[in-house]
């Protein structure tokens, strides 16, 4: 895909947190820029709405929300990063380690890939995640 470009995108999200697989589809935008892989869609569950950003790089992804679901989640292989991650007016801060992180450039699009651990600083295990998100290109380039 060109650089610096806007495309019209399918968003497939398969996501599984302590073994439960829960898989989304989305239509939003991508772009990459120097390097920086930009996607942004809406998810509407119910009657909520949480605007999403991801920004990935080669080294590490950023996931971003903002509406009914609030937070950052920040997937460094080379660091364990503390997220705030919030719903309706209930905030709680966690760990977050990142496992394994794959970002994979297609012709028709991006696959990231990545593997974590979410704790609560307690002696708790943690829950383990695994996220697969497939990006692909639909139809022309967006104005």
């Amino acid at each position: 895909m060109e650089e610096n470009t806007i495309y019209r995108v399918h968003i497939a999200l398969s996501s599984s947190l302590d073994g439960e697989t829960t898989n989304n589809n989305y239509i939003g935008e991508y772009r990459i820029k120097n390097g920086l892989h930009t996607i942004v869609y809406t998810d509407r569950t119910g009657n909520m709405i949480t605007k999403v950003g991801i920004e990935a790089s080669g080294e590490s992804m950023l996931i971003h929300r903002v509406g009914a679901f609030e937070g950052d989640m920040f997937f460094d292989p080379e660091s364990d990063t503390s997220i705030c991650y919030g719903t309706l007016s209930l905030k709680h801060e966690f760990r977050l380690h990142t496992a394994h992180y794959e970002l994979t450039e297609r012709s028709d699009g991006l696959l990231l890939q990545v593997e974590y651990t979410i704790t609560d600083r307690s002696d708790e295990p943690g829950i383990h995640g695994f996220q697969e998100i497939t990006i692909t290109k639909i139809g022309e380039t967006l104005p």
